[in-house]
């Protein structure tokens, strides 16, 4: 018996951004939903736009599966995970360590197919894109906790905000989604309609 998808169901139980007050509280499970929709777009528009050789179903997949060490270890907010490089070497091992015991619960031959997708190369582009859509995601979270009057989330906004920026600069397929998608995230509903 594995325990595998029992671990990752607890991604719901995760909540992001823990540390700070949320109008909406997010869970690990919502924000894997949203980055690996996100992840897929920008494959798609990689691809059928721009006419680059890159796989969107991989890439949601990647986003799908990119915070399975959290299900065990939890969130860690941004400014602690990088305070200081010896923090993010040792919190990027633990998560790696985890990622590793998670496989370990996958029966053969399915953990050999699901180890790229739980232990992720973090080079290429398929990767790098998928690392954009997490850091969409996470300017959308801010975005939206700031228009509701939540000063907790103004410095996660601002530094988000030139996080994106600086992707849409570096990768055209992110350009493209801020410039076609992203207020489509944030309308209200009837306007969305």
């Amino acid at each position: 018996m594995s325990s595998f998808v029992g671990l990752l169901r607890r991604a719901k139980n995760i909540v992001r951004w823990n540390l700070m007050s949320q109008f909406q509280p997010e869970n690990v499970a919502v924000h894997s939903y949203e980055v690996s929709i996100i992840s897929h777009l920008l494959g798609v528009i990689g691809k059928t736009v721009f006419e680059k050789d890159i796989n969107p179903e991989r890439m949601a997949c990647l986003g799908l599966y990119h915070e399975s060490s959290e299900n065990l270890l939890g969130d860690f907010l941004g400014p602690v995970k990088h305070a200081n490089q010896n923090i993010r070497n040792a919190i990027k091992d633990l998560e790696r360590e985890i990622e590793e015991s998670l496989i370990k619960k996958i029966p053969a031959p399915l953990s050999t197919v699901m180890a790229p997708y739980i232990c992720q190369d973090r080079d290429g582009l398929e990767a790098e894109l998928t690392k954009a859509a997490d850091e969409i995601a996470a300017f959308v979270k801010a975005k939206e906790e700031v228009e509701k009057g939540n000063v907790d989330f103004q410095s996660a906004y601002k530094n988000k905000l030139l996080v994106i920026s600086e992707l849409s600069q570096k990768y055209e397929e992110v350009e493209y989604y801020l410039e076609h998608f992203l207020q489509g995230m944030t309308q209200n509903f009837d306007d969305q309609i």
